[in-house]
């Protein structure tokens, strides 16, 4: 296989053709002559998509729905709530407070439903498109037993953007591809795309 350095787009090009940064979209990413070759090989039933309702989570579903729409794959959205969280509320609870812990994680979910619904509505996804699960515990753990105990294919999610330097240091992302047994996509959407061009573009005019 012919690998051959785009410099229009700063990534690892097969053939000249870009099949990550210049596709925008996921669908425009299968039609590639790349994945044509090999559809019949790519067994993908279930995709899983952690969400924690960041600004990026809209562009991740998007992107994920659209792998799903072009593998017909099922997609399962999961999102952890933080044992921490827990532990930072019977703290709290032990200084006397008034704060009931069932009832933090009944309203934990109740928002984070709701937030969900407002994504599906915004990208017209119906509930019969994906299914959703709440899990408490250390996100990573929690997210790697879905893995094993849906059996997932693939894992589409994003990563920190604020210090691209240490972009997967002890992040839960870090974990999970270090981890976890199945295909993880990193997502990218526009801003963080061009902040780590614009990196790049600067460390190859230092080398020049």
């Amino acid at each position: 296989m012919l690998m051959v350095f785009c410099r229009k787009c700063i990534t690892t090009c097969n053939e000249g053709i870009c099949y990550l940064l210049c596709c925008r979209r996921v669908d425009e990413f299968f039609s590639a002559t790349l994945l044509s070759s090999t559809r019949e090989k790519l067994m993908i039933t279930k995709i899983l998509v952690p969400l924690a309702f960041s600004k990026y989570s809209k562009g991740i579903l998007r992107f994920a729905a659209d792998l799903a729409a072009a593998t017909g794959a099922e997609l399962l959205v999961a999102n952890v709530i933080n044992q921490r969280s827990l532990e930072a509320v019977n703290k709290i609870t032990s200084f006397g407070y008034k704060v009931d812990v069932e009832h933090y994680v009944e309203t934990i979910k109740a928002e984070r439903r709701e937030e969900l619904k407002k994504i599906m509505g915004e990208l017209m996804l119906t509930e019969e498109k994906l299914t959703h699960t709440f899990c408490i515990g250390d996100p990573a753990n929690e997210l790697l037993k879905v893995v094993i105990d849906q059996n997932v294919d693939v894992v589409v999610m994003g990563v920190k953007a604020h210090d691209f330097s240490h972009i997967f240091t002890g992040s839960v992302a870090e974990k999970m591809f270090q981890k976890c047994p199945v295909t993880v996509i990193s997502y990218r959407d526009e801003e963080i795309s061009d902040k780590l061009r614009r990196k790049i573009i600067r460390h190859l005019g230092n080398e020049d």
